[in-house]
Order: C-alpha cells, then sequence, then structure tokens
C-alpha cells in the first residue's frame, strides 16, 4: 500500500491518496473470509459448514470493504504520528473520489481530506498568578461541622430557617421595553445566571433576615448594596466574570434576584473517627490509628483538593489569552462535509456551520494543548484528590445527574462518599464512564500547562475564597476563540441570504394571499 499526500485549494486541509494493490489485502481478505464462513447460514449447507470461495463470491466486497477501511485508518494514522500532524472531524471524503465500491483483485485507490490543526505555541514569557489559600481555625471549624452534618428532604411547611439547607438561583435583570417595570415575579424579566447550595448558619445575619419564612419558588431582590455585602456568600467574583457589560451595568443600578428553588433538612453529629476514615479517599493500608492523626489527614487532603480546584481555575485565565489569539481557520465545505456525514439537513448546514466550527476549534485547541505539554502530562499521575475533583467537575457541569434534584442532593453529601457512590454507578453506566474519562484527560492536560508555564503565588484567606464554585468554573470547558474574518464574513452573508429568503417567501405569500382574494371578488361577478 501506499500513501501520498496531495495539495488542496483549501485552507488547513490535507489530502490523502492511498492506493493498495490486491497483495496489500488479499492475507487479511482470506483471514476475514474464513472468519465469516464459520458464521453465515446459506440454503444447502451445514452452519460454519460453507465453502469460502462461495463466501467469496457472495460477500467478498463487503468483506473487503471492511479490510480496507482498517488498512486506511491504520496508514492515515501512522501518517500523522510520523509526520507529527493533529487533525478533528475524522477522515473524510475528497469530492474527487467518484465511488467507493470496491471488488476482490482489483487495484484500489481512494482520496481523503483531512482538516490540521494549527501547532499552538505556549509564549516563553507566559505567566500566571495563582491563589494559594490559607486556612485558619474558623474555616476548619465550619468544615468538620459539615462532615457530620446529615442532609433530609426538607418536609416542614414553616419555610427557611434554622437547621435548613438552601438550593438557591440567583439571577440578573434583562433589559426592558421603555415604560415597562421590572418585577420579581416575572421571569422573562431576568436571565438565571448562577445556583448556590449554602447552609442557614453560613448565611450573613442580612441575607438570614431576608430569607427568613420564604418557601420554594420563593423570590427576594437584592439590591446592589447588599450584593456587595454578600459577595463572598453569593461567589459573585464567579458570576460576575460571566456577564457582558450591558448586564453588569444594569445589576450595578437594579441588583440581583435570588430564587429558592430546593430545601434540605440537616442534623448535626459528633465527628467520630469512623466518620474520619470514611472520608480518606486514599485506601491505605496503614491509615492514621489516632483521632488527631485521621483529623490532620482529612484537612491536608482537603487542602489539596481546594489547591488543585484555584490551579486549574488560574490555568484557565492563561487558556482563555492563548485561545484569543490562536487562529483556525475552517473551510465551509469541510464543515459542510462533516454536517452531512452525521445526518444533518442541506437546509440546516448554513446555520449549523457556525456552532460546528466552534466545536472543532474547541476540540483542536485542547489537543494541540496536550501535544505540546505532553511531557508535563506524563508526571501527573491520577489520584483521589484529583478523582474528587473530577467529580465536582461532572457535577458542576450537569453531565452525570439527569435529574436536578438528585445531582443536588449528591453536591450536598461529603466529597469521599460522593465519590465513591458515583464510581459505583460508573461501573454499570457507559456514560458516566465516558464523562469521567474525558474530563480525566482534560483536567490532566490543564494541569500540564499550568506546571509548563511561570506562576507566581499570591497568599488569600480562605475566608475571601468562593472555592466552591471554582469547581463549577473549572467544570467549564468552553473559551473563547478567535474566529478568522472569513468565518465572519460567512457567518454574515449566510444570515444576510436567510434574511433574505424569508423576505421572499414572505412576499411570495402575501402575493398568493394577494390574488387568492382578487380571484374571490372576481367569481360573484361572473356567476351573474
Amino acid at each position: 500500500m501506499n500513501i501520498t499526500a496531495e495539495k488542496s485549494n483549501l485552507a488547513n486541509v490535507q489530502t490523502i491518496r492511498l492506493d493498495f494493490t490486491p497483495a496489500d489485502y488479499n492475507e487479511a481478505l482470506k483471514k476475514e473470509v474464513r472468519e465469516a464462513s464459520k458464521q453465515v447460514n446459506l440454503p444447502g449447507f451445514r452452519a460454519g459448514h460453507v465453502p469460502t470461495s462461495l463466501v467469496e463470491r457472495k460477500y467478498g466486497a463487503e468483506l473487503l470493504r471492511g479490510v480496507v477501511q482498517k488498512q486506511s485508518e491504520k496508514a492515515v494514522n501512522e501518517y500523522l504520528e510520523g509526520n507529527g500532524m493533529v487533525t478533528v472531524g475524522g477522515i473524510l471524503p475528497n469530492p474527487k473520489q467518484e465511488t467507493y465500491e470496491v471488488k476482490p483483485g482489483e487495484n484500489l485507490s481512494f482520496i481523503f481530506d483531512l482538516l490540521v490543526v494549527p501547532q499552538l505555541e505556549i509564549p516563553s514569557d507566559l505567566q500566571l498568578e495563582c491563589v494559594r489559600p490559607v486556612f485558619n481555625d474558623e474555616y476548619w471549624a465550619r468544615y468538620d461541622k459539615r462532615l457530620t452534618r446529615l442532609r433530609l428532604r426538607y418536609n416542614g411547611q414553616e419555610g427557611i430557617g434554622e437547621g435548613v439547607t438552601l438550593h438557591l438561583s440567583l439571577s440578573v435583570p434583562v433589559e426592558l421595553p421603555e415604560g415597562e417595570e421590572r418585577s420579581a415575579n416575572e421571569e422573562q424579566h431576568w436571565s438565571g445566571r448562577h445556583q448556590l447550595v449554602v447552609d442557614w448558619d453560613e448565611l450573613t445575619p442580612e441575607l438570614q433576615e431576608l430569607l427568613r419564612g420564604k418557601n420554594v419558588k420563593d423570590t427576594v431582590v437584592l439590591t446592589p448594596e447588599q450584593l456587595e455585602h454578600n459577595r463572598h456568600i453569593l461567589s459573585w467574583e464567579y458570576v460576575e466574570g460571566d456577564l457582558t457589560d450591558p448586564f453588569r451595568a444594569r445589576v450595578q443600578t437594579e441588583g440581583v434576584l435570588l430564587t429558592v428553588r430546593t430545601l434540605f433538612s440537616y442534623e448535626d453529629r459528633e465527628l467520630t473517627k469512623e466518620i474520619l476514615l470514611a472520608s480518606l479517599a486514599a485506601e491505605e493500608v496503614d491509615k492514621p490509628d489516632s483521632y488527631e492523626e485521621l483529623l490532620g489527614a482529612v484537612h491536608a487532603q482537603h487542602e489539596r483538593l481546594v489547591q488543585l480546584a484555584l490551579k486549574i481555575a488560574s490555568a484557565k485565565t492563561g487558556l482563555e489569552r492563548l485561545a484569543s489569539e490562536w487562529e483556525f481557520e475552517i473551510p465551509i465545505e469541510v464543515v459542510s462535509m462533516i454536517l452531512m456525514l452525521h445526518g444533518a439537513k442541506s437546509q440546516d448546514i448554513a446555520w449549523r456551520a457556525f456552532i460546528q466550527r466552534t466545536r472543532l476549534r474547541e476540540e483542536g485547541f485542547f489537543r494541540v494543548l496536550h501535544e505540546a505539554v505532553k511531557d508535563e502530562a506524563k508526571q501527573i499521575m491520577d489520584d483521589p484528590d484529583r478523582g474528587i475533583l473530577l467529580l465536582r467537575m461532572l457535577l458542576g457541569a450537569s453531565l452525570m445527574m439527569s435529574r436536578e434534584e438528585e445531582g443536588l442532593f449528591f453536591r450536598l453529601l461529603p466529597e469521599v462518599q460522593t465519590l465513591r457512590t458515583v464510581m459505583e454507578r460508573s461501573e454499570q453506566d457507559e456514560r458516566y464512564r465516558e464523562a469521567f474519562y474525558q474530563d480525566r484527560v482534560w483536567l490532566n492536560t490543564v494541569e500540564a500547562f499550568f506546571n509548563k508555564v511561570d506562576v507566581t503565588f499570591k497568599d488569600v484567606s480562605i475566608d475571601e475564597l468562593s472555592w466552591r464554585e471554582s469547581f463549577f468554573y473549572v467544570g467549564n470547558h468552553t473559551l473563547k476563540f478567535r474566529g478568522s474574518d472569513k468565518d465572519l464574513a460567512e457567518f454574515e452573508a449566510t444570515l444576510s441570504a436567510m434574511n433574505q429568503k424569508a423576505e421572499e417567501a414572505a412576499l411570495q405569500n402575501a402575493e398568493g394571499k394577494a390574488g387568492e382574494a382578487a380571484e374571490e371578488s372576481v367569481a360573484p361577478e361572473s356567476a351573474q
């Protein structure tokens, strides 16, 4: 088999030609025919005793197609690896290829296209700033209390108060038509941006006063001043980074809306050695014996977890800068081919091309990023800390919980208990395993990037950090990429063509109705 590269007129596209002679595939085809003869059922022959000559005559072309496909994929992958190329979108048929029909005994030639991802250069002067949390006794007292809390579905009628865990959503004001006043009861007046879970005793006195007695679906409008006083509790630093300037301006004048979504009750128990042992993720043979040593090990595990989440969050700021400067032009012809291979209707391709390009850029970016940091990634081993963080990422991105309420309840469980429960589920659910694997690769790649660049650390009290919400930020893989000018021009042209087509259809419809009305008005006169 011979593989050669051919020039393509499309940006970032590599055309590959594969030439097969019968000697390249005969042995593999004979093996497939022998295996098939043991399985096929044909009239007049006992099962498993069909002559190979008859199988080859009847199914040879179909079996050869599978053989050639396997050999083609292997050859292309070896070619890419040998030339240090990274691709996305798979192996795509070239329009010049008139047919993919095959016949045993003949020479075969195939032409494919590959969408090649440009290399990613990590600047040598790139620097990151990472927060290093400073823990204190007050924080550990709260953490230990959360370890012992047993949470149950809330069935009370008296509403929010002592012993209640709140699931809150935070919404920001949308722009209203002139003259319309905003109401906390009208959902269209607010845009949901954020959710958080908090215990009653973690709320400030101001929030306790506002929320006391409220129940599920009740709302409270926080003024800009109240929002500022409670930034830490509401993780407003995290939310603010997700707001565009118009939203932020309205928040600064009108505030935000808090909605009670779900309530849980909790009971405080005594922190025992059994609880501490169950809170250690590592399955070590020689775990500490004394209560004090166990407590110290649990605290150390939590410190590593929080620092890891903050490292990933810091790395994402650097990746956002790289993504905004990295250019990956993706021809519309390639996007259309990928969409058609996935079953998209021709009338939907123009619109879906914009979304597909974004997905291809994101996939391509992380593939070339992984190549750029593969040496650092090899030094990172999966450990229980990463397992817990991966779990929180999955929960934060709502990838693994089909029901929101169930996912929320898992967020309320102790870290290790949640990890073990979900890992048990992943043994029976392929969707869980796949999501967990993808996030593991992503997490290790981003941490490897963090280890590759220069980092300065800034010590900050843990009380000033919204570290829980960093899990949700970490779990969001989306970055803002720099699209090419050609992409933007094509997208604008697509929108313009769609609008023009809609206007023409509306005009034809109006003319048709006018014609029908004219015919109806003439009909009575003709009858007379």
